[in-house]
């Protein structure tokens, strides 16, 4: 991963401070409680330099897939050798699979997406998501526009499937296990988030977790929430896919048969 130089860390405070105020503005809640939530934020980026000096790309998409459930997203990673930011709003959804095929031939997608899978997981929404990457000088050097669906099971937690047209991030994480199917390498990767209130101060058992790659703690939350996120990603015809949920409770095998379902599709 790389590290910061002090005015990319400049840079980085801004635009979290900036995109936080802003996204917050769509949620569903007062000013109130719109203010604290930020003012605590502010303080953490300030305190806690690692909040943002660690990023990669599954932990990127896990995070932002996180908010995004909540109503508004906006994800920033450190690269290499570029910033990448991505964002999208519950504004531009669209809530019927007859609308997915529009949205690809705008997007300039063919994603493969099933209305269901064999396992039970449904069609429940889709959206946009907007993405640049910046060089280090903070010029944009790539823009995409990509696309979120969001799969709902009864009694089960959802699943997001996230398709790019391209990396815009170097991933540095090796995953957990790997499998093959028709000759596309699948990726699988299980981490362990702890969402926690701004001025939350990790233990040094905490800390310990964190550098050994074990834990990732997330603040903004008004308590704390231990969370289990699968992620399974592959790159099929230049596009990259993303699969992944929070505490699912799904084997890695099940994630293998959706990605298999995805990619015998026509």
């Amino acid at each position: 991963m790389k590290q910061l130089t002090g005015r990319e860390d400049e840079k980085m405070d801004s635009f979290l401070r900036n995109a936080l105020k802003e996204q917050a503005e769509t949620l569903a809640i007062g000013p109130e409680q719109t203010e604290r939530m930020c003012r605590g934020v502010y303080q953490r980026i300030e305190e806690e330099g690692s909040m943002r000096k660690t990023w990669n790309m599954r932990k990127t998409a896990i995070l932002a897939a996180a908010v995004c459930l909540v109503g508004a997203m906006t994800a920033v990673a450190a690269g290499q050798v570029k910033t990448a930011i991505s964002s999208s709003s519950h504004a531009e959804d669209f809530t019927e699979y007859s609308q997915l095929a529009e949205k690809e031939e705008q997007l300039g997608l063919k994603t493969k997406a099933p209305e269901a899978f064999s396992n039970g997981y449904r069609f429940a929404y889709g959206t946009p998501v907007y993405s640049r990457g910046e060089d280090e000088q903070g010029n944009v050097v790539k823009e995409q526009q990509d696309l979120s669906l969001m799969y709902s099971k009864e009694n089960m937690a959802d699943l997001s499937l996230n398709i790019e047209h391209g990396n815009l991030f170097d991933e540095s994480d090796a995953p957990d296990q790997t499998a093959v199917h028709e000759g596309i390498t699948l990726k699988y990767s299980q981490d362990h988030y702890r969402m926690v209130p701004p001025d939350y101060e990790p233990s040094a058992e905490e800390k310990a977790q964190e550098a050994a790659g074990e834990l990732v703690i997330s603040y903004g939350t008004d308590r704390v929430i231990d969370q289990t996120a699968q992620t399974l990603t592959w790159e099929d015809n230049g596009q990259f896919y993303t699969l992944l949920g929070f505490d699912v409770e799904m084997t890695p095998e099940e994630f293998y048969q959706m990605a298999g379902e995805i990619i015998d599709a026509e």
